[in-house]
């Protein structure tokens, strides 16, 4: 019985890997071209997710500073909310939906690219975010999930990317996230290193 639930678990992951690759490849690739082009500019990739997001977002952040897989100069990556202090203060204040915008306005500048990564977009704190991007002529990647798409609709334009995994199992969307996140690192490294592998 368990041996079977483990093993069902992987058969889901795996075909909602396959359902999303058949659909999600060309806005990964425009996504990856967009970060690139941005970095190439000296612009500045700022990051967020809300919930189990959070960790593959500060991920993203530290594989740009740092490196995904080979050595090479850092890319200037904020990742909104890391600084906790900041954090409590707005909260502390009633304000906890502005946890994300209120870092971006001070942060962000046109030609940024914020990346938003959730399994629910309907948090207020991160449409509040993106809706402060868009005042600021940033281009949105998001990385959503199921339906989240109609949610999104009122703040995004054509030079915005929506990459949303098909399906509403959020554990699924997450994995399948993770997979993207791995994709958009390579395609940066690729397009500025010609890294391999």
């Amino acid at each position: 019985m368990l041996k079977e639930r483990v093993s069902q678990q992987f058969n889901d992951s795996i075909q909602t890997t396959i359902t999303a690759a058949d659909s999600l490849v060309e806005p990964i690739a425009l996504a990856g071209e967009r970060l690139s082009e941005a970095i190439l500019a000296h612009q500045k990739v700022l990051i967020c997710g809300n919930g189990r997001s959070y960790a593959d977002a500060q991920r993203f952040g530290a594989a740009l500073v740092h490196r995904y897989r080979a050595s090479r100069p850092s890319f200037p990556a904020i990742m909104l909310g890391a600084n906790t202090v900041t954090m409590s203060a707005i909260a502390d204040e009633g304000a906890y939906d502005d946890i994300f915008s209120r870092q971006l306005k001070a942060l962000g500048q046109e030609g940024d690219i914020l990346l938003v990564i959730t399994t629910n977009a309907q948090a207020k704190c991160l449409l509040d975010t993106i809706e402060a991007a868009k005042q600021r002529d940033m281009i949105v990647i998001a990385l959503i999930g199921g339906d989240d798409s109609s949610v999104l609709a009122p703040l995004v334009e054509p030079t915005d990317i929506e990459i949303c995994v098909p399906s509403l199992d959020s554990f699924r969307i997450q994995e399948v996230h993770v997979l993207i996140l791995h994709c958009l690192c390579d395609l940066i490294d690729t397009q500025l290193f010609s890294t391999e592998g």
